[in-house]
């Protein structure tokens, strides 16, 4: 693969785990984002949760290659080997305790998607692992595409519950104070609420009662921003 493909699937892929991460927002808040995002708007947000993902995947991947090198390289021991499966199992016994426990009594749902974030892509792993223990089935597979099926659907899962994630925290932006008020062209009384997204095209703002709101940017004259230090700190719209 030349340095040219590998940019353009990386660029792909970028997109689409962004598409999904997105998804994963709107579904929380019950809102169709899709509407409202420009193609820029989606590289932006790419550019912004992406590094953190990547690194965490990375710090994970990092991990692992220190511990079988201290675990002796490839031919690890048996109770090393059981001791990580142990650690999976954990992983994902939390995920699925906290899933429980969430319809039993009152627990923040962002805390059961994060715990599923890291369990949902380690049964994919798991899955894939047992999957390509039998030759015969694996056999015609091309490396390139044993890579993709192996990894890009535990990223694509990954991505998902930390878009649920992240839509779940919004969700709830109600509960804190607004920390911006909009002053629109149509509308003596500024608009109070909390800034989800800054589009090209269009400011979506959570109210304070809980609703959602796209104001196209060609009517929002100013946006005022509480702080802590003064009464109030005014930007421009565009």
């Amino acid at each position: 693969m030349s340095i040219t493909e590998g940019l353009a699937l990386g660029s792909a892929s970028s997109f689409v785990l962004t598409v999904i991460y997105l998804h994963g927002y709107a579904l929380t808040l019950g809102v169709d984002l899709f509407s409202y995002f420009s193609l820029n708007d989606y590289f932006r947000l790419a550019i912004e949760w992406l590094p953190g993902f990547l690194a965490a995947f990375s710090v994970g991947a990092l991990l692992d290659k220190v511990f079988t090198r201290l675990e002796g390289g490839k031919l690890r021991t048996a109770a090393a080997m059981k001791h990580q499966q142990a650690q999976i199992m954990m992983i994902i016994g939390i995920a699925v305790l906290s899933t429980i426990v969430s319809f039993v009594i009152p627990y923040p749902r962002e805390q059961v998607y994060s715990a599923w974030a890291i369990a949902g892509p380690l049964i994919w792993l798991i899955s894939v692992g047992w999957y390509i223990q039998e030759p015969k089935v694996v056999q015609n597979w091309t490396k390139p595409w044993l890579l993709t099926l192996t990894w890009f659907p535990a990223f694509a899962i990954t991505a998902f519950f930390l878009g649920l994630t992240a839509g779940q925290k919004a969700a709830h932006s109600n509960n804190r104070t607004s920390d911006v008020k909009i002053v629109l062209r149509s509308a003596q009384t500024p608009a109070a609420g909390t800034v989800l997204f800054r589009l090209d095209d269009y400011i979506l703002v959570r109210s304070e009662n809980a609703g959602i709101t796209a104001f196209p940017k060609d009517e929002v004259v100013e946006i005022v921003h509480r702080d802590a230090k003064s009464n109030g700190k005014t930007t421009a719209a565009k």
